[in-house]
């Protein structure tokens, strides 16, 4: 009989400590979830600001593509650029003195 009674308390120690291990087990999985979760939303506010960043530098592109587009870019870039005039023009090269 006392034996049972032992036997019973050191199964019953037994299934406290397991139980206790699993809760423990759990618990650090669960905090270990919790940080993981919170440096996966720290990632995903930075990736979000560049997303921003880079959509601005889209539509400052798209608008220089734009103006690329009229004649007015076209004019002072052949100007500048390659010397071009218009036939019925005559171009002047003021030289600077040294």
């Amino acid at each position: 009989m006392k034996r049972k009674k032992e036997s019973k308390k050191k199964a019953m120690f037994f299934i406290i400590f397991v139980l206790m291990l699993l809760i423990g087990v759990g618990i650090v999985q669960i905090s270990r979830a919790y940080m993981d979760n919170k440096e996966r939303e720290a990632e995903v506010v930075v990736l979000m600001e560049t997303i921003k960043e880079e959509q601005l530098k889209q539509l400052e592109l798209l608008k220089v593509k734009e103006e690329m587009k009229t004649r007015a870019f076209i004019e002072k870039t052949a100007r500048s650029k390659f010397g071009l005039i218009y036939p019925d023009e005559t171009l002047i090269d003021i030289a600077e003195k040294e």
